[in-house]
């Protein structure tokens, strides 16, 4: 999406890799990159490791179990302390529905 914004047109990558599948097409669409167009203000980007320390925060201290996918906003909010701003609320869209046991198992114990 970031690339696609920047160059102003649908940009395709092979086989993009990322424990956070959901958010990594090969290409956005056309309607998802003009609705980002006009309502999106910033794209953000979070490495695996950020996600893994998101999910693992989310586990341990709120009870919430997210897949990697969904575990990207918190990810983006911790690594980017900026974008608190006092005074304001946050709201994080956070999901979990196809987690593997197996990585949520790891994350919490690593």
């Amino acid at each position: 999406l970031q690339a696609a914004l920047k160059a102003g047109k649908i940009v395709t990558f092979d086989s993009p890799k990322s424990i956070a599948d959901g958010l990594i097409p090969s290409a956005v669409g056309e309607l998802t990159l003009e609705a980002c167009r006009k309502h999106v203000d910033g794209v953000y980007n979070v490495s695996d490791d950020e996600i893994l320390a998101a999910m693992k925060l989310l586990v341990r201290e709120a009870h919430i179990f997210p897949e990697p996918s969904g575990a990207a906003p918190a990810a983006v909010l911790l690594a980017n302390k900026d974008l608190e701003k006092l005074g304001e609320k946050v709201v994080l869209v956070i999901s979990g529905g196809n987690v593997s046991l197996d990585l949520l198992a790891k994350t919490i114990a690593g």
